[in-house]
């Protein structure tokens, strides 16, 4: 009987760098389509609070606008670092490399 077998090349660095940029292009664009999401399912409590004058009723109240618009973007940042940092966290775990570095003793990530 015959017995086929396949001798590869051995992979180039130029073939490895391509496909490190393939993947980095890929971590990098699911990264970049899902962030929007995240913010935009914030959208529905902007729309709910002008719904509800929510801001008015705090004016009435005596709520200073600096104060109400601080703390509004203080609660979205908040709300914001909880999937970042489970993202780094993923990042590190499953050594997407070309998004995270350990170089000179720094880590960092995206």
């Amino acid at each position: 009987s015959i017995m086929p077998t396949i001798h590869p090349l051995p992979i180039t660095r130029q073939e490895e760098g391509f496909v490190a940029s393939y993947d980095a292009f890929a971590a990098w664009f699911l990264l970049v389509l899902s962030f929007p999401f995240v913010t935009g399912a914030w959208a529905t409590f902007i729309v709910a609070e002008r719904k509800s004058k929510a801001k008015h009723l705090q004016t009435v109240a005596g709520v200073k606008p600096a104060a109400y618009w601080f703390s509004s973007y203080f609660w979205d940042i908040l709300n914001y670092q909880l999937p970042m940092w489970i993202i780094v966290i993923l990042m590190f775990s499953f050594g997407v490399t070309a998004l995270t570095t350990r170089e000179n003793g720094v880590l960092g990530g995206i």
